[in-house]
């Protein structure tokens, strides 16, 4: 492509601004057509002009257009080739808009190439040729009379049918087919337009709500189908059920009159979130039940644990209580985690009393490891005071009194785990024995008391 062209190209674009659009099939006339002309060589612009003419002469106007765009585009300062070609293509019997519009932006960017004298002459004509293009876009907006008047009773037929939808699939589709073509062909003028606009789109609206409302039926007849074959608890009803759920909400915001509804449409959109919330109800019920029969079986497993049970060859399988309430820990930790899959409030309250009978086992235990704390405690507390009345305690007997605090492990009772009943014994019977103590030898047992590790409940 010559400069030239590429010129005409970028002149094309920066009129936009002046809603002057570049022709897409006059740039591809002159970009491959620009040999056409060159085939003449150096000869006159005459003999050009007169093929052009020939051609128009014989009705091979193509030919024509085409040789006019190439004399135009090799000789860009002819103003006479210029005003001879937007004649030819003015004075067509059967010109479009397209073709004026075309002529026009030819028109504007050969303002940049004539003459400067000439450049009124061309902005003159492109002014004629875009106030023609006016005429004829009116012209061809406005319908003939007689089609105006059928549009309109076709119109007055379409709304009445509208008052009241019908609620048949094929029949509204067939309506919105209707009142989209006159929403299209309608005078802008006309008083019906509004009103068929609103129409079309209430149809349309509808229409969406019968393919919305025939899915969710589907959906349901499948899960119902599942249900006679005992399989609501397969994934695939979830699937189901999770796919009706998620379109209902879509039918609850119609902008359509209530009373414009049809009466079957109203009454699914009743229906179907009654129905989808049964099924939804019975469909948690069965895989929760599924959940409870797995949760039944751990509860046995925790049923079976049992403190003082031994192994084959005597030994207890529970040495201490906290093994054994590891162990029933363990399963009713496994029942809770089972317990978030249950989605039935019914099933929830039935597992809980199966559960309650195991929180019961392991309270009993761990009631059983607290007890056996304080015993113990209770033992080397009446050790130590059997020391203390064994020796006649006429002096101080420091090393005696430290020996019977320490030997006795009194200095490991956790004061914060013993009950009242014990506590009240452990303060009548040590500060006796550190009564005996010499007083030096105080900070010393207290700093065993300190660092010594205490018993713990999981000793036990």
């Amino acid at each position: 492509m010559n400069v030239k062209v590429l010129c005409i190209v970028f002149f094309a674009f920066l009129l936009n601004e002046t809603n002057i659009k570049a022709s897409s099939i006059t740039l591809a006339i002159v970009a491959s057509e620009i040999s056409l002309f060159q085939e003449l060589g150096k000869e006159d612009k005459n003999i050009g002009i007169e093929l052009a003419r020939k051609a128009k002469s014989s009705g091979d106007l193509k030919l024509a257009a085409y040789t006019y765009l190439n004399l135009i585009n090799k000789f860009p300062d002819q103003i006479s080739i210029l005003t001879e070609y937007a004649a030819f293509i003015y004075n067509q019997e059967k010109i479009t808009v397209q073709e004026l519009d075309e002529l026009s932006n030819l028109l504007m960017i050969s303002v940049f190439k004539v003459p400067v004298g000439e450049v009124k002459k061309v902005l003159d004509l492109a002014q004629q040729i875009g106030a023609q293009k006016e005429k004829l876009s009116a012209k061809l907006d406005v319908p003939k009379d007689d089609e105006a008047k059928d549009v309109e009773i076709e119109s007055e037929k379409l709304l009445k049918q509208v008052e009241i939808f019908p609620s048949d699939e094929t029949k509204l589709k067939k309506l919105l087919d209707g009142l989209n073509e006159n929403r299209e062909v309608l005078n802008p003028n006309s008083a019906k337009l509004k009103f068929i606009e609103k129409a079309s789109d209430d149809c349309s609206e509808l229409y969406q709500a019968i393919q919305k409302i025939k899915f969710i039926e589907i959906c349901l007849a499948k899960l119902n189908n599942e249900k006679k074959r005992n399989r609501l608890n397969s994934d695939l009803c979830v699937s189901l059920i999770q796919a009706a759920e998620a379109t209902l909400p879509t039918l609850y915001g119609l902008t359509i009159e209530d009373e414009r509804l049809p009466t079957e449409i109203k009454a699914k959109i009743y229906e179907l979130p009654t129905q989808c919330k049964l099924l939804v109800s019975q469909i948690s019920t069965v895989r929760s039940l599924v959940v409870f029969e797995k949760i039944k079986d751990l509860i046995t497993e925790g049923n079976l644990i049992d403190p003082w049970k031994k192994n084959a060859e005597g030994m207890p399988v529970y040495p201490k209580w906290q093994d054994s309430a590891l162990a029933v820990e363990k399963v009713l930790n496994k029942i809770q985690n089972k317990l978030v899959e249950i989605n039935s409030s019914e099933v929830v309250e039935k597992a809980g009393l199966e559960l309650k009978v195991l929180q019961v086992k392991l309270n009993e235990i761990r009631r059983s490891q607290y007890r056996e704390y304080q015993i113990r405690a209770l033992f080397y507390l009446s050790e130590a005071f059997l020391k203390y009345n064994s020796f006649k305690w006429t002096n101080l007997g420091d090393v005696k009194a430290f020996d019977a605090l320490k030997d006795n492990s009194i200095h490991k009772i956790d004061l914060a785990i013993i009950s009242p009943d014990v506590a009240r014994c452990y303060n009548d019977i040590v500060p006796k024995l550190l009564a005996q103590m010499y007083p030096a030898s105080l900070p010393l047992w207290y700093s065993l008391c300190s660092t010594e590790t205490k018993w713990k409940l999981e000793d036990f």
